[in-house]
């Protein structure tokens, strides 16, 4: 068998997704002295959302490579090692045949990461790998830092840099695709979320510059706009 996407592993994103802005919006932020109420809401929830489409991420690989019955995908793992401590490993991944194992980091790869965070990375890697080490042989282990949208991620040999295109191509999957319409949907929801805080952002700048729009004309505004339907919203529980 090979990863296979169907309507099931989108109808899973679709409510992943749709729990995430849920949550979102429900989340308080703070309001930063140097902008509008509104204007700070629409950033800190933008900003947010880019940290929770991580989680996303590792949530539809992971889905996707459990359709495959070759391979077994556990996510989100805390593991013990070397130092006392446990460290968390984004995905562990096996083959069922010949029970060789991936220990897979997934970053958006959007942006540039410091020094630190890359130092973290490979040592993170590094004492998980030598705990499975202890149990299998080196060459049945693979450390990988997969990155979605293709920043290079410097990692230390053994381990290994993949973009998306390396993943396809190993699991011979359409990972691609799944998560240009996983972006497409999260893209979708998060505009039609902050699309009125961005409209009250600029009722209260208009007001702060001297030139107010007034809030009848504002409502009009909200209650005549129209919002397209999306092809995944079908996939939705409630």
């Amino acid at each position: 068998m090979v990863i296979a996407i169907t309507d099931n592993e989108r109808r899973v994103m679709a409510n992943a997704i749709d729990q995430t802005v849920i949550d979102l919006e429900a989340t308080s932020f703070n309001t930063d002295p140097l902008v509008t109420e509104f204007s700070s809401r629409c950033t800190s929830q933008i900003s947010s959302i880019y940290k929770r489409h991580g989680k996303l991420l590792e949530l539809a690989i992971f889905t996707a490579i459990n359709t495959d019955s070759n391979w077994s995908a556990l996510k989100n793992e805390r593991l013990p090692v070397s130092d006392g401590s446990k460290r968390e490993i984004d995905l562990i991944v096996q083959n069922i045949a010949s029970k060789n194992i991936m220990l897979i980091e997934i970053k958006r790869g959007f942006g540039k990461h410091d020094t630190d965070a890359i130092r973290g990375i490979n040592e993170r890697l590094s004492l998980v790998r030598s705990e499975f080490e202890k149990i299998l042989e080196s060459k049945k282990i693979r450390t990988i830092v997969l990155s979605v949208y293709g920043e290079v991620i410097k990692v230390k040999p053994p381990h290994e840099f993949w973009e998306l295109e390396d993943f396809d191509t190993h699991f011979r999957s359409g990972i691609t695709t799944f998560l240009s319409e996983l972006n497409d949907y999260l893209s979708y929801r998060i505009n039609k979320s902050v699309e009125p805080l961005f409209l009250e952002a600029y009722r209260e700048l208009r007001e702060e510059l001297g030139s107010p729009i007034g809030d009848i004309y504002l409502k009009k505004i909200l209650d005549e706009r129209e919002i397209r339907e999306h092809v995944w919203d079908k996939f939705l529980d409630t």
